[in-house]
């Protein structure tokens, strides 16, 4: 008899998956901080930092809002974000990254209140501008679990997808 795996449980398994392979590559020495500005699909207008506390491996916070681009709707989010970088040329910010990031979001409109955790794996590339400053994008699948939901009316407006793609945009200055 075969065991059928939801959507859910899938994608659980396939994060834990990533967050626990052994990330030990060594690269050359960066500065160890970073600060980032962008947008991103979940991520929306983001603000954070990123310490690298290895030659190649990172984490990066960041806080995110619409700042009132779509009207009657709350949007806001924390990210936290954990990326392995490879392929590191030099000293530079060039270079291409495994990112995974947790996106604790909260979005209220009209009809709903939602609280969702999304999974985020990503690869990701990062341009360089010059010795300071470089562009990141990313793009990568999202598992999505609902972690709090109030339906505001009883109006039928559909439901959200536990599985989209991501893509973001970061301006990175090295410290």
């Amino acid at each position: 008899m075969a065991r059928k795996y939801n959507g859910l449980s899938v994608s659980i398994i396939i994060n834990v998956v990533i967050v626990l392979v052994p990330l030990n590559i060594s690269a050359q020495k960066d500065s160890l901080w970073q600060v980032n500005c962008g947008f991103g699909f979940y991520e929306a207008f983001n603000i954070g930092a990123k310490y690298n506390y290895r030659t190649n491996l990172g984490m990066r916070l960041s806080v995110g809002s619409q700042l009132g681009v779509i009207k009657n709707q709350k949007y806001y989010d924390i990210t936290f974000e954990h990326d392995w970088t490879f392929r590191k040329k030099n000293k530079e910010l060039s270079s291409w990254s495994l990112d995974k990031k947790l996106v604790f979001w909260y979005l209220e409109d009209k009809y709903y209140k939602w609280f969702v955790l999304s999974m985020e794996p990503a690869i990701g590339k990062t341009f360089v501008i010059n010795d300071k400053v470089g562009v990141h994008l990313d793009a990568g699948p999202v598992f999505m679990v609902v972690l709090y939901f109030k339906r505001k009316t009883f109006d039928e407006v559909g439901w959200p997808r536990y599985f989209m793609l991501n893509a973001s945009l970061k301006i990175v200055y090295k410290l």
